[in-house]
């Protein structure tokens, strides 16, 4: 095999090397940037439903205001943020990781609407009642009890805690996930690194040492063939088809 075919394949090795690194490179880059999708989805989910918490609890304190008040305004606020409650749900499923937490999103979706119709609007009515003089403030009070108004926040928030878990827990399975890759494509680097490194040493010893006792033993039958002077016929033959071996393994 001639010098150049030798070159030619060490070469071709140490690319081989590179791409080999830069594949392993890549694939960590793309575990980093789905890790990060990743954490960016859990977070928004963490902050829709943080969002819908506050807007049940806002919806609440409208009813709530109302009920003492009689303001009309305090009712509107009501259902605009039972309006604004059913986008951030219907955002909050769309940000769902799993079935599980798309589940616990539309049974609150269910318990508020079930709020609205079947504990405010009595309550509405009651007041307007009020209002009127044909029911008294006690008896409001009195109504309102009965309608166990802590049940519809325990439902709608123990829904709310089962999405909020089970995105705990899809953050948690990634970040092991995520780790243990880690972990492997860092010992594929590292090793890669250093098989590379001593596949690059032999490949370097190996290309000079293939480069220089070519050209040391052609250097050396030159100097035989010029210390020797007039040589016969014979001699020079051989010495002619010696050069000319030596030369075709440099070449």
């Amino acid at each position: 095999m001639t010098i150049g075919k030798k070159l030619y394949m060490n070469f071709g090795a140490v690319l081989a090397m590179v791409v080999v690194l830069f594949l392993v490179n890549m694939v960590a880059v793309q575990r980093e940037h789905a890790a990060k999708a990743a954490a960016a989805g859990s977070l928004a989910m963490a902050e829709a439903t943080d969002s819908v918490r506050f807007q049940m609890m806002q919806n609440r304190l409208f009813l709530g205001n109302y009920l003492l008040s009689g303001d009309n305004r305090e009712v509107e606020k009501m259902w605009d943020g039972t309006n604004r409650l059913e986008e951030l749900l219907r955002d909050a499923k769309q940000k769902a990781n799993s079935e599980q937490q798309r589940s616990a999103l539309e049974k609150v979706q269910q318990y508020e609407k079930a709020w609205a119709t079947s504990f405010a609007t009595p309550l509405i009515n009651k007041r307007k009642q009020v209002d009127g003089g044909n029911v008294t403030v006690a008896e409001l009070q009195i109504f309102y009890l009965q309608q166990d108004a802590a049940s519809w926040v325990k439902k709608s928030t123990e829904a709310l805690d089962v999405a909020d878990r089970e995105n705990r827990k899809v953050v948690e399975e990634r970040r092991r996930s995520d780790e243990t890759a880690a972990a492997a494509t860092s010992a594929v680097a590292i090793t890669g690194t250093l098989l590379a490194l001593m596949l690059g040493v032999a490949i370097a010893f190996r290309t000079a040492k293939t480069i220089t006792e070519p050209l040391a033993e052609l250097m050396a039958v030159a100097e035989q063939i010029a210390n020797a002077g007039e040589l016969d016929h014979q001699i020079d033959i051989n010495r002619e088809d010696e050069i000319g071996e030596l030369a075709l393994r440099v070449w």
